[in-house]
């Protein structure tokens, strides 16, 4: 419709003799070079945002402090047959000092069990998978990994391949998968679909 405004209006302007054809011809090019550079300047933006986020992620775990490893951690491996408990004793986590993220939380997932964390956007639910990964260490409180027989590890780098975290944007998917995973894994045993 836009189009053929600009046509009419190029008509009329030169039925009225206040044009000539090459003008005219020149006008509606130009307006279509014209149209098609703004388009591309358009496009790039969401581009630009997506990059800017995505910086702004990685400046974020690159400041991150120097991961803990703890040389203890290696028993767990001969414990796996019987899995383990991820827990949080009243955790607290805060990026600026003063400002908590995570207050006094509890947490416990034993094996087989799947566990979703849901929420709003900001409400700590990545700090609690940076805690759970050991990514990051709570200001008070414990983040722990537990075996069968008793044996408790801080999380830490060398807890992770212990337990399954999978992420999605769905619900249904984020259930299916850990339970999958925890089935090959000799973990759980299969359960009807939900």
């Amino acid at each position: 419709m836009n189009r053929l405004f600009r046509i009419g209006y190029c008509l009329f302007r030169l039925w009225t003799h206040d044009i000539t054809y090459g003008t005219m011809t020149l006008f509606l090019q130009q307006r279509s070079n014209l149209s098609s550079a703004f388009n591309n300047v358009i496009s790039i933006i969401p581009s630009f945002l997506n990059s800017s986020i995505s910086a702004h992620r990685i400046r974020e775990l690159v400041e991150l402090p120097r991961e803990v490893h703890i040389p203890e951690s290696a028993e767990l491996d001969a414990l796996a047959q019987n899995g383990f408990t991820e827990q949080m004793q009243d955790l607290s986590f805060a990026y600026v000092e003063g400002t908590n993220v995570i207050t006094d939380s509890r947490f416990v997932a034993r094996p087989g069990e799947i566990v979703d964390l849901i929420g709003p956007s900001g409400e700590g639910k990545t700090t609690m998978i940076r805690l759970i990964l050991g990514l990051v260490c709570p200001q008070s409180g414990r983040a722990l990994i537990r075996a069968a027989d008793g044996t408790e590890v801080t999380m830490n780098a060398e807890t992770r391949h212990l337990f399954c975290l999978c992420t999605t944007g769905q619900h249904h998917s984020f259930r299916y998968h850990c339970r999958e995973y925890a089935y090959r894994q000799g973990r759980c045993h299969r359960r009807g679909n939900h």
